[in-house]
């Protein structure tokens, strides 16, 4: 590269920096979230400090989707994943 064309990449790299830290501070001052977690339990009141040692039908786990398999095999009535969307936060 030559010397105008690095120097522009370094200031657009330097300014994406800048804009990036500034977020950063805004995000950060913002306080605590406005919706808190309500949920009685935390991953380690439910499984202990060794969750997989907890979840017996879990043993010899290799991969993310054998844990929803086995465990919807096992609980079938419970909710196996739920993620939280704006309208019902």
């Amino acid at each position: 590269m030559t010397g105008p064309v690095l120097a522009t990449v370094f200031l657009v790299f330097l300014g994406l920096t800048f804009a990036a830290w500034r977020r950063y501070l805004w995000v950060a001052g913002r306080g605590p979230l406005e919706h808190e977690d309500t949920c009685p339990y935390s991953l380690t009141d439910v499984f202990g400090g060794r969750p997989l040692l907890n979840a017996p039908h879990q043993k010899g786990v290799r991969w993310l989707t054998e844990i929803f398999s086995r465990s919807v095999a096992e609980f079938p009535g419970l909710t196996a994943l739920q993620v939280p969307t704006p309208g019902n936060l």
